[in-house]
């Protein structure tokens, strides 16, 4: 199966990565390596779900079926609890975290809201590979041995729920949350 790594900087492998953009022309291509690919390789860090390519790499991934296959790396900073909250608010997390993301992202006709609905779907429904490049050669070679089985057996997730009922459902997540932090007097701040 041939396979595109998205979210590291290096990349020992000898596959695709958006590390290899630096020697592209054009970054758009790294789509066509991603439509062309039997699965998407996500290495989970702190800032992945910052880097725009990385979300129009899995925005590729995700509405042209290729299942995404996820690492999280060991001392990366990946926080599983916080990504779902991210991404449920991924338009206004970037406005703030990254702002120039939000141009790549709409230069690239990739609407932020639409992206967050397909991420907060499919992101947190992955199984994640621990990977530890500290660890000893046995335990590297079983993550290896995990990655190549998850690769082999990769299937796209679906997206169970429509953009409308997921967009009205975030909206009453968001006021439910207010009105509990309302009962609760956890907001402070000037008057």
């Amino acid at each position: 199966r041939s396979f595109h790594v998205t979210g590291v900087q290096t990349c020992a492998l000898p596959i695709f990565s958006d590390a290899d953009s630096d020697n592209l022309r054009d970054l758009r291509v790294l789509v066509d390596h991603v439509k062309d690919s039997d699965v998407l390789i996500l290495f989970q860090s702190k800032e992945v779900l910052r880097r725009p390519w990385c979300l129009i790499e899995l925005d590729t991934a995700i509405t042209h079926g290729v299942p995404i296959v996820a690492l999280s790396c060991v001392g990366k900073k990946y926080d599983f609890v916080s990504a779902v909250d991210f991404l449920l608010h991924l338009e206004t997390c970037l406005e703030t975290l990254n702002p120039s993301a939000l141009e790549v992202l709409k230069k690239n006709k990739v609407d932020p809201i639409r992206l967050a609905h397909k991420l907060h779907s499919v992101i947190p429904n992955i199984i994640s590979i621990p990977l530890n490049t500290s660890a000893s050669d046995n335990a590297i070679k079983a993550t290896m041995a995990d990655l190549v089985k998850a690769v082999k057996c990769a299937e796209p997730l679906p997206i169970d729920e429509s953009f409308e009922s997921w967009l009205a459902n975030r909206k009453a997540t968001e006021q439910l949350v207010l009105a509990q932090a309302l009962d609760s007097d956890t907001i402070r701040g000037t008057q």
